[in-house]
């Protein structure tokens, strides 16, 4: 089995970021629905929209 390339495993790195900032946003969302503070996730919901547009367009490139 061969390794991935330095560019593979970049772009994993980039992924696996990606999907971690997610999770943590989602979770943030979460807590801040249970607790019923909408003030302080508006933001956080606005960063994931525009992260989720991004990686769209991104992807959307690709195809």
């Amino acid at each position: 089995m061969s390794h991935p390339s330095a560019v593979e495993r970049e772009r994993i790195n980039h992924i696996n970021s990606l999907m971690a900032d997610l999770h943590d946003s989602n979770n943030t969302i979460y807590e801040g629905l249970i607790d019923r503070d909408f003030d302080s996730i508006s933001p956080v919901i606005d960063t994931q929209i525009a992260r989720l547009v991004e990686l769209k367009n991104s992807i959307t490139d690709e195809l």
